[in-house]
């Protein structure tokens, strides 16, 4: 048999038998094996046998947290992900499809000649890499950097997609920088990947009349006071880091999720940071800001943990027993019961 000419098991997922059904009629079953699956039994599916292909009808109310649910169940990391969206899904749907994990993603109407061509990619690019040349060393799995993590490249649809849900309206993104017209504040949220010496920070950032919009919103107060307006701001750092922990999951870094605190300066363009503009109206828009910091770990004796800090390497008691998994990040008594059960025993942290 010609390598990428196998019959490859196709897994169609979706809420709606009948559109569920549609699908699989416009895909031959001579080169397919064709399984239907509930949105409720798709998990259980991967899980037991991963497909070469997920067909996964994205449901007009979301679908993006089984989505990465999936991508996380599937233990070959072979499986090729096509999102497919109905004409009343925004046009961001496909960025937040790709962010969450898919490969693909094809928007409704579309022809069943175009649903095919996108399923058979996968065939294609199994005869592409079979006709590679015997003498090209094959590659070996790495774990993605940074900048590679789909969660962080899309953070501005990541967040967006929290953000809707908790201001019930959509949002559009575009990434750049935005101009505000007036003094701005922010509250930022750090996520620590311990084992590569690295801080993500994650800022929300609002002109005074988006704080007031947000007051307006949130709290039923468009004259809610500062400290309030301050709570709803760090209250958004923390469901953006929450969203992209959640968004990056599947890709396999551990995030260890700090606590919001009110912006000093703001990050810049200078520094590497990314910003996505997430308008509200013609008059009110809020940011996001993605930065990367690098901080180098360190040794240090147990008795000199602290809250905040994130041990980088499971920490185990002179037994063997696990005390504490890596990326954790310590509290006040997770310190202090290490510092008394480890006294001089050296840990490594972040922070």
């Amino acid at each position: 048999m010609i390598p990428g000419d196998d019959i490859l098991r196709v897994l169609i997922v979706g809420d709606d038998t009948a559109r569920r059904a549609e699908v699989a009629r416009h895909l031959d079953a001579d080169e397919y094996v064709l399984i239907d699956a509930s949105l409720e039994s798709a998990q259980a599916e991967v899980q037991r046998q991963p497909p070469e292909i997920l067909l996964i009808l994205v449901p007009d109310g979301g679908g993006l947290d089984l989505l990465r649910a999936l991508r996380a169940a599937d233990a070959s990391g072979r499986m090729y992900v096509i999102a497919v969206t109905s004409a009343h899904h925004p046009a961001r749907m496909v960025s937040s499809a790709v962010a969450a994990g898919s490969h693909d993603v094809l928007c409704a109407p579309y022809a069943p000649q175009e649903l095919r061509a996108r399923v058979d990619v996968r065939r294609r690019l199994a005869r592409w890499i079979a006709g590679r040349p015997r003498d090209v060393p094959a590659v070996e799995p790495v774990r993605p950097k940074v900048d590679d993590l789909r969660a962080w490249h899309y953070l501005g649809d990541v967040v967006a997609d929290d953000l809707e849900t908790m201001l019930g309206l959509p949002l559009c993104v575009t990434q750049g920088w935005p101009t505000f017209t007036a003094t701005t504040q922010h509250a930022t949220i750090t996520m620590t990947m311990a084992t590569d010496q690295l801080e993500l920070c994650i800022s929300i950032v609002a002109d005074a009349a988006a704080r007031q919009w947000l007051g307006a919103t949130l709290l039923g107060d468009a004259a809610a006071s500062e400290e309030a307006l301050d709570d709803v701001m760090r209250e958004l750092a923390n469901l953006a880091g929450g969203a992209l922990k959640r968004a990056a999951r599947a890709e396999g870094p551990i995030l260890s999720t700090g606590i919001p605190v009110d912006g000093r300066s703001l990050p810049r363009r200078e520094s590497g940071a990314r910003c996505w503009t997430l308008p509200v109206d013609a008059q009110t828009q809020l940011a996001v800001i993605g930065e990367i910091r690098h901080r180098a770990n360190r040794r240090i004796p147990a008795r000199g943990l602290v809250e905040g800090m994130v041990v980088v390497a499971d920490v185990h008691n002179p037994m063997g027993i696990l005390l504490l998994p890596s990326g954790t990040r310590l509290t006040t008594t997770t310190a202090e019961r290490l510092s008394d059960l480890l006294d001089t025993t050296l840990v490594e942290v972040c922070g």
